[in-house]
């Protein structure tokens, strides 16, 4: 019987588990660095959601994100060829292989967010708030 009761309660929390919504589209991010490169005062790095690792409510913010790099001279609104940008492991992005101008694309960086316009794809423009802490200690 206790294995019976058991069974019945564990069918009950995992029928609870998998109600839980989890958050389908994680958060855009992005954090400024306290370092320069390229010959450029400032950096910056965007995040943007690849997918969401799990449904468990216990793993819920847990999130794999696509990042690059920005390099870049001033503050304010910056055509996408005035800025250095790198991939992760600070390689080149091939902008004319993925059919992109990199003359299109519109940043603006604030100290708040960074907004990106004129990619063809769409998937990384949009609003990039600027978090305080580092991307290692998002869940």
């Amino acid at each position: 019987m206790k294995k019976i009761v058991s069974l019945l309660i564990g069918i009950c929390f995992l029928f609870a588990g998998c109600g839980i919504v989890c958050d389908s589209k994680p958060p855009k991010r992005a954090y400024l660095f306290n370092d320069s490169g390229y010959g450029m005062p400032y950096h910056a790095a965007v995040y943007r959601p690849a997918s969401q690792l799990s449904h468990n409510p216990a793993t819920c913010t847990k999130y794999e994100y696509y990042s690059f790099q920005l390099y870049f001279d001033h503050y304010g609104t910056l055509n996408g060829d005035e800025i250095i940008w790198k991939n992760f492991q600070g390689g080149e992005i091939p902008f004319v292989e993925n059919g992109e101008v990199q003359s299109n694309i519109t940043v603006t960086i604030t100290k708040d967010k960074i907004i990106i316009s004129g990619f063809n794809d769409n998937t990384n423009n949009g609003e990039y708030p600027i978090e305080k802490s580092g991307p290692e200690t998002w869940g």
